[in-house]
């Protein structure tokens, strides 16, 4: 192996044969035949440093890096075989973090502290999120108003009816011009109660408001001297009308209220068109829209009617 290096130095074949006696190698740079590569095969321990031609060990320096190498042979072998330093590579930008931004109320909250330490910087994912969560909001608002707006209609038309009153024949308890709620979901007339029906033998296109004064099978009579309603033979009390009963108009009593018919009258007695008539008789209960629930307006008059 010593040959060997030898030889590359000297520019000859290594494998070159040679017959006959071993060459005997000259001397190189302190380097002799019998010496050692290894610095621990010394028999005084010396370290494998360069010899000077007195014996003394001098310190051989290797251009560049600054590191002690051998002397002689061994420090040419060190400068030829010494690998070099990586090269440092120049600072890379820092990559991006792929982290999604935070939603919700976390990246809220941190949107919040980094708009605090630093108002002028504004996360591009935190004007998207927020710009998103808008667009959700003025969604559902729309959605809840057009939901809204389908129930109202549909109470309107097959549940709640707004009814205009014109004239004078429920005064005192309504009045001309005010609007009513009626409605007839699931209504069964009873006595007393405020509804709002039409008749085809009165006037098919105009709808009347009176109030109920007896249901089927009770019988009816009207003293118009005393001007008292008697129900079954008992007088009722009315303390809702304008004033007693003294107009007769067709009414010839008693009467039985047939079945599915109710007897209605107005509160202005003496100004009212009603069952009293002969046009409008017992009013069947198929032909009453509803009862009337409340006056709606003017505000200043809303109330509820019992």
């Amino acid at each position: 192996m010593e040959r060997d290096i030898l030889n590359i130095l000297r520019g000859e074949d290594p494998e070159q044969q040679v017959s006959g006696e071993p060459e005997v190698l000259p001397e190189i740079d302190g380097y002799s035949d019998d010496a050692s590569f290894d610095a621990a095969a010394r028999p005084d321990g010396e370290a494998a440093s360069g010899e000077t031609a007195s014996g003394e060990t001098e310190p051989c320096m290797d251009e560049g890096d600054g590191e002690r190498a051998p002397a002689g042979i061994a420090g040419g072998l060190f400068k030829k075989l010494s690998l070099k330093k990586p090269e440092k590579k120049p600072d890379e930008p820092e990559k991006p973090s792929k982290k999604p931004a935070e939603t919700g109320k976390s990246g809220k909250k941190a949107a919040k502290k980094a708009t605090k330490k630093n108002p002028e910087v504004v996360e591009d994912g935190d004007e998207a999120s927020q710009e998103l969560a808008a667009r959700r909001d003025l969604y559902d608002w729309i959605q809840s108003l057009m939901v809204a707006l389908m129930v109202c209609i549909a109470v309107f038309l097959f549940g709640v009816r707004v009814i205009d009153v014109s004239g004078s024949s429920m005064y005192p308890t309504l009045i001309n011009g005010d609007k009513m709620l009626v409605s007839g979901l699931f209504y069964k007339p009873k006595a007393g109660d405020i509804v709002v029906f039409k008749t085809d033998s009165y006037d098919p296109n105009k709808a009347l408001v009176k109030r109920v004064i007896a249901t089927e099978g009770q019988e009816v009579s009207i003293d118009f001297d005393r001007g008292v309603v008697y129900i079954d033979g008992s007088p009722i009390e009315e303390d809702y009308i304008a004033e007693l009963t003294k107009t007769k108009l067709d009414f010839i009593g008693p009467q039985t209220v047939p079945e599915g018919c109710v007897f209605c009258l107005g509160d202005n007695r003496n100004a009212s068109t009603d069952s009293r008539k002969k046009e409008i008789g017992m009013v069947d209960t198929r032909m009453i829209l509803g009862r009337t629930w409340c006056v709606a307006f003017p505000l200043a008059d809303a109330r509820l009617i019992g």
